[in-house]
C-alpha cells in the first residue's frame, strides 16, 4: 500500500483486533474476517499516509484517551487496567490500539478543516420543520437504523453489487453484510447508526422509511457519499410534550453537520484511494 507492506501476520493481528473489540465480528467466517481485516488495514494505511502530509503525528498523544475509555466502558470494563489485561489476553498491544484511534481522530480533523466551510445548514428550514412536527403531532416517530453504503461505477455494476448485498443480507444477516460491503465507518459496528428522530431525517430519507415495519429495508437511496440502504431495527414514538425546542434544534443541526462531514469523508477517501498504489503480492 504505497510504501507500506501488509503481511499475513498483520492481517491475522487485525482480525484479532476486530474480533476482540466488536461483537459483530465474533461469528463471521474466518475467510471473510481476514478479507475484511486486509481491507481495514489498507484503509488505515491510506488514511495514515494522507494525514502525515499535513500533520506531524504524535502517536503517543493522550488526546484519544477519552475515546478509548468510552470504548472500554461500552465493552463492559470498569477501569483501564482490566481493559489492558483483556487486550493483552487477545494479543493486542495497547499502544497499537492508541495508534489506530490517533489515525482516525486526525483523519476526522483533516476532513473538518478541508470541508467545514462547504457544510450547508439551513437552520430556518430545520426550525420550521421541527415546529410543524411538534404542532401537528403529539409524538415523533423515532427509528433505530442500520446502514450499508456502497458505490457503483455503472448501472450493470450497481445491479450486480446490489443483488450480492441482498443475498448476503438474507444468508448472513444485515450486520454481517454491512461489515463486508459498506464503505461507511459504521461498517465496523455492523452498520449500526442508532436512534434517529423524524425531525433529524431529510424528506427524501423519511419518505423511504415511513411505512416500513421492523426488519424491513429501504430501496437504494442515492446520496453524495454513495448508494444507501437502510434497515429499520426498532420503531418507537417519542412524546413532543415539554420538548426543549432550542436544544432539539441544536441536536438536529449537529446531526446534519456530522452527516454531511461523514459524506465528505467517504468522498475524500475514495479520491485518495484511487490515487493510491495497492498491490497484492
Amino acid at each position: 500500500v504505497n510504501e507500506n507492506i501488509i503481511s499475513n501476520i498483520d492481517v491475522n493481528n487485525e482480525a484479532k483486533y476486530l474480533k476482540a473489540l466488536n461483537k459483530n465480528f465474533q461469528n463471521i467466517a474466518l475467510n471473510k474476517l481476514k478479507e475484511y481485516a486486509a481491507k481495514s488495514l489498507v484503509k488505515e494505511f491510506i488514511k495514515k499516509d494522507e494525514i502525515e502530509k499535513f500533520y506531524e503525528i504524535d502517536y503517543t498523544s493522550s488526546e484519544v484517551d477519552r475515546y478509548i475509555d468510552e470504548l472500554s466502558k461500552r465493552l463492559g470494563f470498569k477501569n483501564k487496567s482490566s481493559f489492558e489485561v483483556y487486550l493483552s489476553q487477545n494479543g493486542i498491544a495497547y499502544d497499537e490500539l492508541r495508534k489506530k484511534f490517533v489515525i482516525e481522530k486526525t483523519w476526522n480533523n483533516l476532513i473538518y478543516e478541508i470541508y467545514n466551510e462547504k457544510v450547508v445548514i439551513n437552520e430556518k428550514e430545520i426550525s420550521s420543520k421541527l415546529e410543524k412536527i411538534v404542532k401537528q403531532n403529539s409524538y415523533q416517530e423515532t427509528f433505530r437504523l442500520s446502514e450499508i453504503i456502497f458505490s457503483a461505477s455503472s448501472k450493470v455494476n450497481f445491479e450486480k453489487k446490489y443483488n450480492e448485498i441482498l443475498q448476503d443480507i438474507e444468508v448472513m444477516g444485515f450486520d454481517q453484510a454491512a461489515i463486508i460491503h459498506s464503505i461507511s465507518d459504521t461498517a465496523n459496528f455492523g452498520g449500526e447508526v442508532g436512534w434517529v428522530k423524524e425531525s433529524q431525517l431529510s424528506k427524501k430519507i423519511y419518505n423511504q422509511i415511513k411505512g416500513l415495519n421492523v426488519n424491513q429495508l429501504t430501496k437504494p437511496i442515492t446520496t453524495p457519499g454513495g448508494i444507501l440502504i437502510l434497515k429499520v431495527n426498532e420503531i418507537k414514538n417519542v412524546p413532543n410534550d415539554g420538548i426543549d425546542k432550542e436544544l432539539e434544534l441544536s441536536k438536529i443541526t449537529n446531526a446534519e453537520k456530522n452527516r454531511q462531514l461523514n459524506e465528505y469523508s467517504v468522498i475524500h477517501f475514495r479520491k485518495i484511494e484511487n490515487r493510491s498504489y495497492v498491490k497484492k503480492i
